[in-house]
């Protein structure tokens, strides 16, 4: 599925000149893509979110940079790959990324956490029978591995942001970055994590209300086209609370 951003929001301060006209190519679910969706329609961008069916990616994964989705085609035909890099080229050409160096590291930890959240919630139960792996998530989720790590996030959140932001007292790409994962945690997408896992965490909950409330995420998910993932990551998420 392919569609362009209708976002009529231009940035008020960066260069976003670069990304103008870009592709993005990923599956139609959400996973490691969306938080770049998000963070481009914010910034008004002109581009096109080029969806693939699963059954397409073998005959393109020889093609893609480091064989891997997401990636980033722009317009002069430079490809971008790895999430995390793509994210901070939006941010700095956007102005979502801190000038400062300590700001903006606190930024890049927060982000590669949010990963790390990700992966111990894919991974909590791995290879046991489907009971038993919903057992242990929800264990994990309440008392355990994941509820830890939340905790963690939310005391970090605590210390480096202010005001329902993560890291300082303004909007930066680790904002989306927390939303789209907890959102998703949060979501039923992962079976046996409870959709309270979050609720315990209040600084992290405000950071999540911060970009489901913005007005370019609400368009995003009015016309993202797909149900499923409207439900999963939106009508779940902060507005709610």
């Amino acid at each position: 599925m392919v569609m362009s951003s209708d976002n009529p929001r231009r940035p008020t301060s960066g260069n976003t000149a670069m990304f103008h006209g870009c592709t993005l190519t990923y599956f139609d679910g959400l996973g490691r893509g969306e938080v770049l969706r998000l963070a481009l329609n914010h910034l008004g961008i002109a581009w096109t979110d080029d969806r693939i069916k699963g059954s397409d990616w073998p005959a393109l994964k020889a093609a893609a940079p480091w064989g891997k989705l997401p990636f980033v085609k722009l317009s002069d035909g430079t490809h971008l790959a790895q999430t995390k890099a793509i994210l901070r080229l939006v941010g700095k050409q956007g102005g979502l990324y801190p000038a400062d160096a300590l700001a903006a590291f606190r930024v890049d930890e927060l982000v590669d956490t949010m990963e790390d959240l990700s992966n111990a919630v894919r991974l909590t139960g791995d290879g046991k029978e489907q009971a038993e792996k919903e057992a242990i998530r929800t264990e994990s989720s309440e008392r355990g591995e994941i509820h830890a790590l939340l905790r963690k996030i939310d005391d970090f959140i605590g210390a480096h942001g202010s005001g329902g932001f993560a890291v300082g007292a303004s909007l930066s790409i680790v904002d989306f970055a927390v939303f789209s994962t907890c959102s998703s945690i949060a979501s039923g997408v992962y079976d046996g994590v409870p959709p309270t896992v979050l609720n315990p965490f209040a600084r992290l909950q405000a950071v999540r209300k911060t970009v489901a409330s913005l007005p370019s995420t609400i368009a995003w998910y009015e016309h993202r086209g797909d149900a499923k993932s409207k439900g999963e990551i939106f009508n779940a998420a902060a507005k709610d609370l």
